[in-house]
């Protein structure tokens, strides 16, 4: 009886095994493994300092990973990857100001999970079940205020002896392209960097009119993160504690007024945004005004009115100031009586001089 328990449990194990070996190791499907042959990529930006989703789409790339020879795993043969058609620019889905945002770590994270490639497609060989091992990257771009994930990912392709794609699993490659650690789900996640702007008025001199509203004039320019329409919330900050908010919308001249010791806050810039800035009374009216762009100087202000959002610090200070102080009424006061004084001594003048012609005569 004991003899016949161990064949009865040797057979077993060995149809389990047997059959984990012509499924192609769908045994993996536990944990972070995909079945079938659809791979999904996931997707995420996180967003560094603001809550706008910038309008942008991501690519990715599936590439044959090279093999030593024979390589094994799991009692299968690895072999190098196919060559895949289509597979150097998966595309993910848009990204713009509408994707729907979680709240993960005190920032916001938009998700996305449409970038995929169906392995089914693929001639694989029809002998015994294999695998087939790919690297999975995604593909840099110049996106404005996007730094992008550099990760490298292993992906093996688990195939049947009818070659048909099982399981899928990734594990990530170090810079020697070695798997490294446990099963991982194929995800990517870029950083979206915002910065703030800060436009400040000041009025100096002995006849600054400091309570005076003086006008400026903001349009920030479109870019591949920022499309023309896209609504920014900005803040303008009052004498004490008061703000009121002013809208900004891209591509769309914007008007707001300060007066000396206000200044306007305009968030979630990334870097390199163009925009232009000016004042209306730029050097009018008396004044003289000087523009600093983080303490430096900006030459030729009132006519160059380009700038660009710079990582980190953004503040751009317009300054008027006008010392000379203008009469106000002494001289109106004293006018006509200096004016009567003038006549008088004139018809003085002509009194005295037709008293002599007469004395002649």
């Amino acid at each position: 009886n004991i003899m016949g328990l161990k064949r009865k449990l040797l057979g077993v194990t060995t149809g389990a095994m047997l059959l984990c070996s012509m499924i192609g190791g769908s045994v993996l499907a536990a944990g972070h493994v995909m079945t079938g042959g659809n791979l999904q990529i996931e997707k995420d930006v996180v967003l560094d300092g603001g809550s706008i989703v910038p309008n942008q789409k991501f690519s990715f790339k599936i590439e044959p990973l090279d093999v030593q020879p024979n390589t094994k795993e799991n009692n299968l043969e690895v072999k190098k990857g196919k060559e895949l058609q289509g597979a150097d620019a998966i595309q993910s889905g848009q990204f713009d100001k509408d994707t729907q945002t979680t709240d993960e770590g005190g920032k916001k994270v938009a998700k996305d999970t449409t970038a995929q490639f169906d392995f089914s497609g693929v001639q694989f060989e029809h002998n015994k079940p294999a695998i087939y091992r790919y690297k999975v990257s995604e593909n840099a771009g110049q996106g404005t205020g996007m730094s992008y994930d550099n990760t490298k990912y292993q992906l093996d392709v688990y195939v049947d002896k009818d070659g048909n794609p099982t399981s899928l699993v990734a594990k990530k490659l170090n810079d020697q392209n070695q798997a490294e650690g446990e099963k991982v789900p194929l995800k990517f996640v870029n950083t979206y960097k915002t910065e703030s702007l800060t436009v400040e008025k000041n009025v100096t001199g002995a006849s600054g009119e400091t309570e005076k509203a003086f006008e400026f004039h903001i349009t920030v320019k479109e870019n591949d993160s920022l499309k023309n329409g896209t609504a920014i919330q900005a803040k303008l900050h009052k004498a004490g504690t008061q703000t009121e908010d002013v809208q900004i919308v891209v591509g769309t001249e914007a008007t707001f007024s300060l007066k000396s010791g206000e200044k306007l806050v305009v968030p979630e810039l990334p870097k390199d945004t163009d925009y232009t800035l000016y004042e209306t009374e730029h050097g009018q009216n008396g004044y003289t005004t000087t523009v600093t762009v983080n303490d430096q100087n900006k030459d030729n202000a009132d006519t160059n009115r380009e700038y660009k959002v710079v990582e980190n610090t953004n503040k751009v200070v317009f300054t008027n100031n006008r010392d000379e102080i203008t009469p106000t009424g002494i001289l109106l006061n004293v006018a006509p009586y200096a004016a009567g004084v003038i006549l008088a001594a004139f018809a003085a003048v002509l009194f005295l001089a037709k008293k002599r012609r007469n004395r002649r005569a």
